[in-house]
């Protein structure tokens, strides 16, 4: 995702916007999901936007989006079972303390 990032047409994005892209996108990819290292448009949510499926799978499914705009970044996640799971996603730490 670095490297993708770094060409001339993702100049726009201001580096601590690149850092959270790059940090998030490891982290999806260690727990599971990519993004295929692909940077699609973003249609009326933004100029571009990152898209996170299941890793190894055919589906499809939409876990988390980030959109990328002008200004700032979107990011957008997808949660299943959230009362389910009420209790331990109030506890969670941060997972990027630095850009929280």
């Amino acid at each position: 995702m670095k490297n993708l990032l770094s060409q001339i047409e993702y100049d726009f994005i201001n580096e601590e916007n690149k850092a959270f892209i790059i940090a998030f996108d490891a982290k999806m990819e260690q727990l599971g999901y990519t993004s295929g290292k692909n940077i699609g448009p973003g249609h009326c949510w933004g100029r571009y936007m990152i898209i996170y499926t299941k890793a190894s799978t055919k589906s499809k499914k939409s876990y988390a989006r980030i959109y990328i705009r002008e200004e700032d970044i979107v990011l957008r996640l997808y949660l299943s079972n959230v009362d389910k799971h009420s209790d331990m996603i109030e506890q969670r730490q941060p997972i990027f303390r630095k850009h929280l």
